[in-house]
């Protein structure tokens, strides 16, 4: 009975540890966050946008029609991607991809962050807004937009190394007659 208390005890440690390991890397990971990519900085310097995407869905009667009412307002070349999703339903659809990418690299905490994708043609850095709104029929529809930041950042092949010259011998004549 001894020896199944210890093996409980050792189990019971072993998942506390890992619970507050996995703790600790997500708070690391929020406050890596750069201070633009905070729900509070992010939201108010897109506020216009997040306005005009949630009166979109507002004034949509079905999926389709949101997708429309989004594409017609994402006119900012600054909007590299908007994602539309049905709430705990099956369809989704990318409204606006004006990047393709072959990564990314994204970290969002509470409907806000903050990425990069990496492209053919260098990486992007990219701010995340995440949120939902209703339709006039009810339907919950969420969305995701990837806004760029800052410049398009060329991605440079890793430097080749030089071949290494041989090490001088006594004939080379570029080696001082140490007589």
């Amino acid at each position: 009975m001894k020896k199944l208390f210890l093996g409980c005890g050792c189990l019971f440690m072993v998942i506390a540890l890992a619970i507050g390991g996995g703790g600790y890397l997500m708070w690391q990971s929020v406050q890596q966050l750069p201070p633009d990519a905070k729900r509070e900085t992010l939201f108010a310097a897109h506020r216009s946008l997040i306005d005009q995407l949630d009166a979109a869905i507002r004034a949509a009667t079905s999926f389709s029609n949101a997708a429309e009412r989004i594409a017609a307002i994402s006119t900012d070349p600054k909007i590299v991607y908007v994602k539309l999703s049905e709430s705990g339903g099956t369809q989704q659809l990318d409204v606006v991809k004006r990047v393709t990418w072959e990564g990314n690299s994204t970290m969002i905490w509470n409907g806000a962050g903050a990425g990069t994708l990496r492209t053919k043609f260098g990486t992007q850095d990219i701010r995340i807004i995440q949120s939902s709104e209703r339709t006039t029929d009810g339907m919950l529809l969420e969305y995701t937009v990837y806004v760029a930041h800052g410049e398009l950042t060329e991605i440079t092949p890793a430097p080749v190394p030089a071949p290494a010259s041989p090490a001088p011998t006594p004939e080379d004549p570029a080696v001082e007659n140490p007589r």
